[in-house]
């Protein structure tokens, strides 16, 4: 349990922050002084340019956010329902029925099929599920995660190399109650292109909604009958 993506994020970052401060001290301060040599940041930032560690730092502030939201709202975690892939997987549309009523993470359980091609090493983990209004409608903010051994090296590898394993993950908004094909809904994504792209994403948008639609997390507040709408 401890090592599912809410509670691995902190440990791992921190451990990076550690690092930086440790090879050069206040770097990890918003005015840090004296300011890192030009020499440690081309070495931290090697292989990456300025726009793509931008877009990193962003998906990041995302993250750290979302697993703030998470810990207020109880730290729930659920489990993918079982037999997802028959009830699923061949459907020519999904929906999203409804969510539970906090913040909450789902994990996948590690099925082959979530693994991606183009990183060799990586695997669609869970996603967080976060009730949102878009366009005056109740719809779910969805951000799928990954795991991947890059992350035991948080403490040890490069600035560059650190955010590139915190950073993969793909966000993206999906109204409730609303069928939809899954190719509408991959496009509503943005994010790591080697995690939002491929059989592996499709695969766990299926999970992520036969987990909406499931009985595993409903009780007494779903909210499943109210009206989807605002007047």
């Amino acid at each position: 349990m401890t090592d599912l993506h809410p509670y691995r994020y902190p440990t791992a970052l921190r451990s990076l922050l550690d690092r930086l401060e440790r090879f050069c001290p206040g770097i990890t301060q918003r005015a840090a002084r004296p300011a890192p040599s030009r020499e440690f940041l081309e070495t931290e930032q090697a292989g990456e340019t300025r726009l793509e560690l931008e877009r990193r730092r962003q998906r990041l502030r995302h993250l750290e956010c979302l697993i703030a939201d998470w810990r207020i709202d109880g730290g729930h975690v659920f489990s993918a329902p079982d037999g997802h892939d028959a009830s699923c997987a061949n459907a020519p549309d999904i929906e999203f029925p409804d969510i539970p009523r906090p913040v909450c993470y789902v994990e996948f359980g590690g099925a082959p099929a979530l693994s991606l091609t183009a990183t060799g090493d990586a695997q669609i983990e869970g996603c967080y599920m976060r009730e949102i209004v878009c366009e005056g409608k109740f719809a779910v903010e969805l951000t799928f995660v990954c795991d991947e051994p890059g992350w035991k090296t948080m403490g040890t590898c490069t600035y560059a190399d650190a955010m590139a394993v915190g950073a993969r993950i793909c966000v993206g908004i999906v109204p409730l109650g609303e069928e939809a094909s899954i190719a509408s809904v991959i496009q509503a994504f943005e994010g790591d292109p080697a995690l939002g792209g491929g059989s592996a994403f499709q695969h766990a948008i299926t999970i992520a909604a036969a987990f909406s639609a499931s009985s595993s997390w409903r009780g007494p507040n779903s909210r499943i009958a109210r009206a989807r709408s605002f007047l």
